[in-house]
């Protein structure tokens, strides 16, 4: 089973070694050209614009079952790491924002409260890019969605906002990971 994510690793490899050569590029004015300054910049650079676009890099990012080393169990969930981080993501803004607000609330040391309100800027701006991700996420989905129904004539519904809402609502709320739940509804 190595062989069937030998392609996938070989591309994932290809597009870390782009970003990297990007990266060195990118930094190079504000550096002496190859030096540990540079090299250190760089990192940090194409660090970023990795885990910022490819959710399932960093094992840390990953359920148990997606650090698997199993061929199978990678495989088979490859297409699941996704849309639980972009859960995550916004359930962590929303934690944030809540610790944050709490420490300003009962905190009488200014320095902790001066921290607790960046760290609340900071969890509204990932708040924020969060729900915009989702919000064009789900708008594109439902896009293509729609696109291919229209082309092979399967369009359910002959309401087309409800067959557009149905498919809303199941891209948006079918990455939760309690299941059962939304599946009962009519």
């Amino acid at each position: 089973l190595d062989k069937t994510t030998a392609l996938i690793e070989k591309v994932d490899s290809w597009v870390v070694f782009a970003v990297w050569n990007a990266a060195l590029e990118q930094t190079k004015p504000q550096h002496t050209p190859y030096s540990e300054e540079h090299y250190k910049a760089a990192a940090k650079l194409a660090h970023d614009a990795v885990v910022k676009t490819q959710a399932n890099y960093i094992p840390l990012y990953r359920s148990a079952i997606l650090r698997s080393q199993s061929s199978f169990l990678q495989l088979t969930t490859m297409f699941m790491g996704e849309p639980l981080q972009q859960f995550s993501q916004a359930v962590e803004a929303i934690d944030k924002i809540i610790v944050a607000d709490y420490i300003t609330k009962n905190s009488k040391d200014a320095d902790v409260i001066a921290n607790a309100e960046r760290i609340r800027k900071q969890a509204l701006t990932q708040a924020k890019n969060t729900f915009s991700m989702l919000t064009v996420n789900s708008v594109l989905l439902v896009a293509i969605t729609q696109a291919f129904k229209y082309l092979l004539g399967k369009q359910d519904e002959e309401d087309p906002l409800k067959d557009i809402g149905n498919d809303f609502f199941g891209y948006r709320y079918g990455y939760v990971p309690v299941r059962e739940g939304y599946t009962q509804l009519p």
